[in-house]
Formats: structure tokens, sequence, C-alpha cells
């Protein structure tokens, strides 16, 4: 016995997966898709560029041309060739989406609402010190938010998610340069430094002396200070392998004052990690130098009065609390650490 019929366009705009669920379409996140496949020709390289799965941007572009009605893509060509239909929907799909945020902007702003809830991810090195400081502002309304949802961790997951639309707003040191859809503010710029233990007597030698009396602490290559140590090396032609990794500053400071080794870490990473500065020597990291930028990110066009209320708490915390301790941890390096509105435009990025 036949089931119910369906009226004309019942299914439209839906496209099921293998287990038969309807996945949610977002007109605005498929034209954003759209524009990538077309912009690289390939749904493999957009789905790299933008973070998401190959199925996941097959599966919007499905949805798109059921909810078109026609397709967009001649899929027996390579590269991707655009349909006239496609052609037309990418002449007008940037503009779409431009005046879309453009509303949001301007309605967000214009209400006089806060923002029920913002969901904030922070460096685990900075949030000690920026936890309370958000609360505060967000207590005294200084941040237009009612509620906030806190998350620490590492930047390659915060940007992950950011871009997942998991988080609003991520305090990181992957600044994301390579996504144009991305607004930042600038917060501080810190050198790396070499981290000793106490009584070796090795400050001043090179990277190579040093790697060859003690074993070296590094970080993992899922953190971004990992990543950053390990490419300077490489530039310098150094082949120096860690005897340990860590993904918690606290575990790889640890290590370094119980004398098992050296390491290269950020001044943020020692004030908030260390607990016996005895314990440790400190020394300035041999030239070519090395740094990182702490950036707070969010999607362009989608919170920038919050985004600049929060980026101006931060700033001051950095200012008033993170720069003294710091300088107390470090005075010989006293330009390890260098606030944002200090620094020279051309410092502004990390290579």
């Amino acid at each position: 016995m036949s089931g119910p019929s369906k009226t004309p366009g019942e299914d439209r705009g839906r496209c099921y997966g293998d287990d038969g669920a309807v996945p949610t379409f977002d007109i605005l996140k498929s034209l954003e898709i759209f524009l990538s496949v077309t912009d690289t020709g390939s749904m493999t390289v957009a789905s790299r560029r933008l973070g998401i799965t190959q199925s996941a941007i097959s599966q919007q572009i499905k949805l798109l041309e059921a909810d078109l009605g026609t397709p967009l893509f001649d899929r027996q060509s390579r590269p991707l060739r655009l349909t006239m239909a496609g052609i037309t929907l990418h002449q007008r799909a940037a503009r779409l989406i431009l005046d879309a945020k453009e509303t949001w902007t301007c309605t967000r702003q214009a209400s006089e609402v806060l923002l029920p809830h913002l969901r904030l991810a922070l460096l685990s090195t900075v949030a000690t010190p920026l936890v309370p400081a958000v609360m505060a502002a967000a207590y005294r309304k200084e941040i237009s938010v009612q509620t906030i949802s806190i998350m620490r961790g590492i930047s390659r997951n915060h940007t992950q998610d950011l871009i997942n639309r998991e988080i609003d707003v991520a305090i990181t040191s992957d600044a994301l340069y390579e996504h144009e859809s991305i607004e930042r503010h600038e917060l501080v710029q810190e050198s790396f430094i070499l981290l000793l233990p106490r009584g070796t007597d090795l400050r001043g030698r090179d990277l190579r002396t040093i790697a060859s009396r003690l074993p070296f602490l590094r970080y993992t290559s899922r953190t971004q200070s990992g990543q950053l140590i390990e490419r300077h090396f490489r530039r310098l032609r150094l082949d120096i392998a860690p005897n340990f990794l860590f993904e918690a500053p606290d575990d790889l400071i640890a290590g370094v004052a119980a004398g098992y080794g050296w390491s290269v870490i950020t001044p943020t990473q020692l004030a908030y990690s260390l607990t016996d500065v005895a314990s440790v020597e400190v020394a300035r990291f041999p030239s070519p130098g090395l740094s990182r930028s702490i950036t707070l990110i969010t999607r362009r066009g989608e919170f920038p009065n919050i985004a600049a209320q929060l980026a101006s708490v931060c700033r001051r915390v950095l200012r008033d609390d993170v720069l003294p301790r710091v300088n107390a941890f470090l005075p010989d390096i006293p330009d390890s650490f260098c606030l944002a509105d200090e620094m020279p435009a051309a410092d502004m990025l990390v290579p």
C-alpha cells in the first residue's frame, strides 16, 4: 500500500544522508561554501580551506541545488565548472552574504537588548589573569552580553571550533590570517625565551651546544607553540629532536625545574606556570629570535561591538597585571613582552 502522496516541493531543501538524517539547511553557510568551491574549483580544496569535511561540503551544495531546483556545477568536468545557473548565483552570492552580515550588524547595534549568550575560548596560558577580568566586566555590563561560556585549551582546537561555529570568540596564538572572514584584535606579541635548569651554566651558549649537553623538552605539534618551534629549528637547519613532549606549560616547566632538560617557552607560559623562580634559569633566545602574537578573533561582522569591548578588557589586564608579572620574572629581558598598542605596524604579524 502506497504512502500518502507528497505535494510538489515538499522535499525541497532537504538532502538525506546515509543514516536518513536531514541536515540543517543554512542559506548563508551554503552560499559561503558554494563560493569557496567555485573559487578553488574543488570540493576537496574548499574543505581544507574552510576546515570542514568534504562530505559536509557536498551535502551543503546538494541542499543549495535542491532549494534552487537546478544543478549549479557540471560534475563531469575537472576542475568543476559552473552551469549557467551557477554562474548567475556566483555573480550575486558574495553581495548577498555581505548584505546579510551588514544587516545583522546594524540590527545588533540598533538593539538595546544584550546578546543572550557568548561562547568564549581562551589560551590556557592567559586564562588565569583574563577569566576573572572578563567575568567582572560582564557583571558591570562593560561587555554587552547576558551570559558567557568560558572555555580554555590550545589554539588548534579553538580556531577549528570558531570556523565550525561552536564558539563565538577566541583569544588565541593562531590568528587565522589565511581566512578573510575573520576579524582580528591584536593583543600582545611575546618573544620565546630559553628555559634552563638551575646551575647548568649554559646561558649565552648557542642552541647546538645546549642541545649537546642537555635533553630537549618541547611542546607537542598539536600546540601552536610546538609548531612554531619546530618550523624555526628547520629554518635554522637544526636537528634537535625532543626527548620529551608536553601539551601543558605546567608539565614542561616542571620537567625543566626538576633538571630533566631545557626548553623554549614564552613569557606568559612561564609567568603563570612556574611556582619557584629559583629552580630555573632564563636566557634570551639566540638570534634570529622567535615570537608569537596573541590575538582576539571572531567571525567578521557578527560581534563587532562585543569583540572590541572584550579586546579593551584584555588589553587592560595585559598592561596592568600580566606585564608587571612578566617583568618580575624576566628582569633581564624587558622587551620579551610587547603590548599591541606599543608594537610597530610591521611587527603585528607572526611569520
